[in-house]
């Protein structure tokens, strides 16, 4: 496989794991149970594999491996939303659920 061919897998292998770790706790648990948090700890660790794969293709693609920032929204976003939940909790403890 060529370089440019195995760099449009690499993004598209990537934003597949990004809009997995997005959607899967919608898709797989409706309701806010104990199984929800089990598919919020999903999709965190999909986040994390998320960034290793950005170290990965910035490595080793360099420049062009930006373009696998086009997942950031998609993978951040539970992480974002529980860092900015603990730091209204941190403000606040009224504004804690």
């Amino acid at each position: 496989m060529n370089s440019g061919r195995a760099s449009v897998f690499y993004i598209a292998l990537s934003l597949l794991i990004a809009v997995v770790a997005r959607f899967a706790p919608q898709l797989l648990f409706r309701s806010y149970t104990t199984k929800f948090d089990i598919a919020v700890e999903i999709s965190l660790c999909l986040a994390v594999l998320w960034l290793a794969m950005l170290g990965g293709g910035l490595y080793r693609y360099q420049w062009r491996g930006l373009w696998i920032l086009i997942g950031a929204p998609f993978a951040l976003y539970y992480p974002y939303l529980f860092a900015m939940l603990a730091r209204a909790c941190s403000q606040n403890a009224a504004a804690c659920p």
